[in-house]
């Protein structure tokens, strides 16, 4: 394709939106080719692995030179492949004709991403995933609890968040910012043609499945799917012991025994150790969110408005702040 030869596309996030399972349902289709490593990470300047915590890189290790040399590649959730000749890797097991992507959730994130990638390769597609920033925040906080980020209720590791003193990509956990969807938004509009970005709702992928996943494949010039590919969904659990297993996670232990042992043990441990369902959040807190989200849920409605398109879940915020009026919240619109 080009100098860099860089993927056919790439589902760029939003992180906690449904990228996991879109990539399941593409990885099923014959005719895609999505790299081992769902999230490379490659494009975007905030990604530097020499700038996360010591958290975030214990979770995330690099991958060692040895990965790349083992054929086909194993399959990793998230890294931050960097070097061009190991990006290249990623996407050399491809058969002739097949259309190749990846999925990096920082995309969307990035400043610089959008323009990284068009820069290299003009002509490729981008796919973005948004969902209710205030239901996004809290499937990351869940996320965070079982990676043992965090240990903290809701309320206090949100506002703890917005007081990082140094926050970023693998700093911090940005639950407010990675919901703010408008410049993001933007930025990928700016970088890429009209036709070369598909905008999904997580509400269509949960309602309307089998007519999102063939959206994406038209999209991709790929024939229809008659069912919908088994794939992978995240089901929302939290660890028993946040404290405890906050030390598991940061002291290495987590990350070993998953490296050691048998699938099928840990999962079983997993089951065991966490509990079914998402934290709830305080009336008080909801509405403080909503009105924190508001204005940039108008300026992405009208930046949506603009290309022609319209998603159900920011007319729902908008209709459901409507219907909430000015609550005595409104002032912390900056929290």
């Amino acid at each position: 394709s080009t100098r860099m030869d860089a993927p056919d596309f790439v589902v760029i996030g939003a992180a906690k939106a449904g990228t996991t399972q879109l990539a399941g349902w593409l990885d099923a289709c014959s005719g895609i080719y999505l790299s081992p490593v769902k999230e490379p990470h490659f494009f975007g300047r905030e990604f530097e692995p020499k700038r996360f915590s010591a958290a975030y890189n214990a979770q995330h290790p690099p991958l060692p030179e040895a990965y790349f040399q083992r054929k086909p590649l194993a399959p990793v959730h998230l890294s931050f492949v960097r070097e061009p000749g190991h990006y290249r890797l990623l996407f050399e097991d491809a058969l002739p004709g097949q259309v190749r992507g990846e999925c990096s959730t920082g995309y969307l994130f990035s400043e610089t991403a959008a323009a990284e990638l068009a820069a290299v390769r003009p002509d490729a597609k981008a796919i973005a995933l948004l969902r209710n920033p205030i239901d996004r925040a809290l499937s990351h906080y869940a996320m965070a609890l079982r990676y043992g980020y965090v240990n903290g209720t809701f309320t206090d590791e949100w506002e703890a968040d917005l007081r990082a003193p140094n926050p970023g990509w693998g700093r911090s956990e940005n639950f407010f910012t990675l919901g703010l969807y408008a410049d993001a938004l933007e930025r990928w509009f700016q970088a890429f043609p009209e036709g070369q970005l598909l905008v999904l709702d997580f509400a269509d992928l949960r309602d309307a499945p089998l007519e999102t996943c063939n959206r994406v494949l038209a999209f991709l010039g790929e024939p229809p799917a008659k069912e919908v590919p088994q794939a992978p969904r995240f089901e929302a659990r939290t660890p028993r012991f946040p404290r405890v297993n906050r030390w598991l996670h940061a002291s290495g232990w987590a990350t070993a025994a998953r490296r050691r042992l048998p699938q099928a043990w840990v999962n079983r441990i997993k089951s065991a150790w966490q509990v079914a369902g998402k934290p709830e959040v305080p009336a008080a807190l909801r509405a403080a969110l909503r009105a924190a989200y508001l204005p940039d849920q108008q300026k992405l409605q009208k930046i949506l408005l603009q290309h022609g398109r319209v998603l159900p879940s920011v007319e729902a915020f908008l209709a459901e702040q409507d219907s909430a009026g000015s609550g005595k919240y409104e002032k912390k619109a900056k929290p």
